[in-house]
């Protein structure tokens, strides 16, 4: 049986090959001449502005509200929490930005906090996937879900 929320899944596993790109982007800054250190690090970066940023608005215009709204979310949003990561994300993604262009950027603790971020944006989609979405797949078919991404104005970012 098809899930509801399978062609939403489908993004993520395009955004996780992205994100493989980004890891060897990551593994290959120590190794890089000092003078593409840099270079590397500002494509990194432009990387997950393009990739995850996008992606992370659409959820939170379309996608959250939805989930919200199916969870019977009270006082508190049922997506809070994901909706905090977010914050994180962004502000890790300016953080490696400013570092990108800072002269003596130290590459080292750069693949660090870059390395960091993967492993947030990783568990955060595992999140969705095991927590979110099986409440849209449980109370919802894949028109209503279709029909409710498009009404409000969303689509899927890629």
């Amino acid at each position: 049986m098809r899930r509801t929320t399978e062609a939403f899944r489908q993004e993520h596993v395009e955004i996780r090959k992205h994100l493989a790109h980004v890891s060897a982007m990551i593994g290959s800054i120590a190794r890089a001449a000092p003078s593409e250190q840099q270079t590397i690090m500002q494509e990194l970066v432009a990387a997950l502005r393009l990739h995850i940023v996008a992606h992370a608005q659409w959820e939170e215009r379309v996608l959250y509200p939805l989930v919200d709204a199916k969870a019977g979310s009270g006082r508190y949003e049922f997506t809070a929490a994901m909706r905090r990561e977010h914050r994180i994300v962004g502000r890790w993604i300016d953080e490696l930005e400013h570092q990108s262009t800072s002269t003596g950027a130290d590459p080292i603790a750069f693949g660090r906090r870059a390395d960091q971020l993967l492993g947030l944006i990783l568990a955060h989609f595992e999140d969705e996937e095991e927590v979110l979405l099986p409440i849209l797949d449980e109370t919802m078919t894949s028109e209503e879900f279709e029909r409710e991404v498009v009404s409000k104005g969303g689509q899927h970012p890629h």
